[in-house]
C-alpha cells in the first residue's frame, strides 16, 4: 500500500530526514492558511494514493505566483485526484533520486542517481546494502557516473555532497529499521546547499 503524503512527511520528520516546507489542503480555508506561511511561487500537486506519477497525470504546478493562480490551480488539482493538494516552498537546486526497497536475498538496499529526466534517460544509479555510514554514503555519490553536474559543471551550483550523504545515511536506517516499509522512493531530492525531500513514495 502506498502511504500518504502526510503519513510519509511523518516518517521522515521522525527520521530527522529534511524535506521541502510542505503542507496538504483540501479546500481554499487550507490553501490560504498554507500560503500566509510561505513565500510566492509556490509548487502544487496532487497527493492521491491511486496516482504514482503526478506528472504523467497532469498533477504538478510549478512557478504558481500568487494566490488567485492557487485557488485556480487548487480547483483543477482536486478535480484531478479528488483527494488533497501538496503546496511547498519553491527550492531550487539539481535533482537527485534516492531510493531503496526489501530484497528478498540481500534485505534492505539504498541507491541514490540523478533524478528528473536523467534517471529515465541514463539510469545512472548505485546501490549499496543498508544500513550506510557517511563514508559508504559519500563513496556512493562519487560513483555516479554523471556526478560533474555536482560539482559546478559549466556554472551550475555545486552540491554540498555532505549534505546529501547525510540524507542518503538517514534514508537508509529508516529503510533498515522501519520494518513496514518495503520500498520507498524520494525524488526528486533537491540538492545545493543543503539537500531536501520534495517528493516521497513509501510502500508498506
Amino acid at each position: 500500500m502506498l502511504l500518504s503524503f502526510k503519513e510519509s512527511q511523518e516518517i521522515i520528520d521522525r527520521r530527522g530526514i529534511p524535506m521541502v516546507e510542505s503542507y496538504v489542503v483540501k479546500n481554499e480555508e487550507e490553501l490560504s492558511s498554507a500560503l500566509e506561511k510561505l513565500p510566492f511561487p509556490v509548487v502544487m500537486k496532487i497527493d492521491s494514493q491511486k496516482i504514482i506519477h503526478k506528472t504523467d497525470k497532469g498533477g504538478v504546478r510549478l512557478g504558481v505566483s500568487n494566490k488567485e493562480e492557487a485557488v485556480s490551480n487548487l480547483k483543477e488539482l482536486l478535480n484531478i485526484c479528488e483527494g488533497e493538494v501538496i503546496v511547498q516552498r519553491h527550492t531550487e537546486g539539481e535533482e537527485i533520486i534516492i531510493g531503496g526497497k526489501k530484497d528478498p536475498v540481500f534485505g534492505p538496499v539504498v541507491m541514490i542517481g540523478l533524478g528528473g529526466i536523467f534517471v529515465e534517460v541514463y539510469k545512472d544509479i548505485v546501490f549499496r546494502l543498508a544500513p550506510l555510514n557517511k563514508e559508504e554514503a559519500l563513496e556512493m555519490i562519487e560513483e555516479i557516473r554523471g556526478r560533474k553536474i555536482l560539482e559546478g559543471f559549466r556554472g551550475r551550483p555545486v552540491v554540498d555532497k555532505e549534505a546529501l550523504a547525510e540524507v542518503l545515511v538517514k534514508t537508509s536506517y529508516l529503510l533498515k529499521e522501519e520494518t513496514r516499509i518495503k520500498e520507498l522512493d524520494f525524488n526528486p531530492v533537491l540538492a545545493g546547499d543543503t539537500s531536501l525531500v520534495c517528493d516521497a513514495k513509501l510502500i508498506i
